[in-house]
């Protein structure tokens, strides 16, 4: 077989953004309120869309977990935080221009097995539209953008699937990185910049998603309570950090050497979830915990309790290009082929080789009293060829902590915060 005299290109840059920002929103209008189902503890009880696909929203939890477990678990403790949302979404578009072994490698690596690659393009495309209208107090906005290098074809199939499910955005790569990081900057309300450092020359495709996130806490904390305290880093010593301070009414529940927090924002649609390790275990050991079945059963253990709560005010930042580059964990995930010369994506381009040359993600939070900002941005680029309860729960060391969305089960964003900036 002659080789095309198209030389190597980069597929996918994937951009994920997150932002969450608390503020109070007050209605003028007066309204019959609706009937809200209740738990025991009278809780509102979030209502599953019921066009949700549950294999999809099953298939990205384990996703992002492996994908954690990948990057966190075999590292010294450090801040990492990544939105696994924004990267299957993002690599669901390049999953849909594989075939044959290549194609099964990313199934796997991205727990879609038994889902036809039309299903995950429709279940994207109901989640989607599940996340951004959630909640009014919620702002989520999802974007997906396909950037072709001029005079080079690709399948109308995949194209018109990405334009179909992921309402995705087809431009042309003239002027690129720069058109795509100014792209990025819009959708995520400047929260990610500089996403893409350079592009090789013979870059044919870059696939980006995007997603913004502004909400307010269920209840803020009083700015006037902050005080500063010591956060114990992981190594030695300590640092002073604004401590923010609610005292009861929370949803709590004591695990294996750890406790957990769940806040709600908005309406309860969506909540931050905090797992504090106890002082004499560590984050380390908490990763071992952090299975697909734990966190299943750890989502329906929370209670009501009295337990009041300080909380560190903080930014964390990760990732870019180079210093977030995903390869390695997605390959030891199983989808190795997809970033070799023999890589099959017929079904985006007829010409070879093709491969993924990396896959990239940024992404950024800030949790303050009136909520959280989040944001991230992942390029996939490819080339051609029981215990006595304590109170209060003090986040006064390493912790973990995940956004999600309550009614749907999606894990959006997560990661380890070690060093509060």
């Amino acid at each position: 077989m002659r080789r095309s005299n198209i030389g190597p290109g980069i597929i996918g840059c994937i951009a994920l953004i997150a932002l969450c920002l608390g503020l109070f929103l007050l209605s003028s209008r007066h309204r019959a309120a609706p009937v809200i189902p209740r738990d025991v503890d009278n809780r509102p009880i979030p209502v599953r869309p019921a066009d949700v696909d549950d294999r999809l929203v099953s298939a990205d939890n384990r996703f992002a977990i492996k994908l954690f477990d990948q990057m966190a678990g075999k590292q010294p403790i450090q801040n990492i935080f990544i939105s696994p949302f924004s990267i299957s979404a993002a690599l669901a578009m390049t999953y849909a221009g594989a075939a044959g072994t290549t194609q099964k490698g990313m199934s796997n690596a991205l727990e879609l097995q038994g889902i036809g690659t039309s299903d995950v393009g429709k279940g994207n495309l109901a989640l989607a539209h599940a996340l951004t209208s959630a909640d009014p107090k919620v702002k989520i906005e999802i974007a997906n953008s396909l950037w072709a290098k001029e005079g080079v074809s690709f399948q109308p199939k995949f194209v018109s699937g990405a334009q179909k499910y992921y309402d995705a955005k087809v431009s042309g790569l003239a002027g690129a990185p720069a058109t795509i990081n100014n792209w990025v900057e819009q959708k995520t309300h400047d929260k990610i910049r500089d996403l893409i450092a350079r592009l090789d020359p013979s870059t044919v495709l870059v696939l980006v998603n995007a997603i913004y996130f502004k909400g307010e806490w269920t209840t803020k904390f009083d700015k006037s309570k902050t005080t500063n305290e010591d956060f114990h880093l992981p190594a030695s010593g300590t640092k002073a950090v604004p401590m923010m301070w609610q005292e009861d009414g929370h949803q709590y529940f004591m695990g294996d050497d750890f406790e957990a927090l769940k806040l709600p924002y908005g309406n309860r649609s969506m909540s931050m979830y905090f797992f504090l390790p106890d002082k004499h275990s560590s984050l380390m050991e908490f990763y071992k915990q952090l299975t697909v079945q734990n966190w299943d059963k750890w989502m329906s253990s929370f209670h009501e309790t009295d337990v009041p709560i300080g909380i560190p005010r903080f930014k964390v930042e990760w990732g870019g290009d180079p210093d977030g580059i995903l390869n390695q964990p997605l390959i030891a995930m199983g989808m190795g082929e997809a970033f070799a010369s023999n890589a099959d994506f017929m079904n985006m381009a007829l010409f070879r080789p093709l491969y993924v040359d990396k896959v990239v993600h940024k992404a950024s939070m800030q949790v303050d009293e009136e909520g959280t900002t989040a944001a991230a941005a992942p390029p996939v680029l490819m080339t051609k060829g029981g215990r006595g309860m304590r109170m209060p729960m003090l986040i006064d060391r390493p912790f973990f902590c995940a956004i999600r969305d309550d009614r749907t089960g999606e894990i959006l964003f997560m990661g380890s915060i070690a060093d509060p900036k």
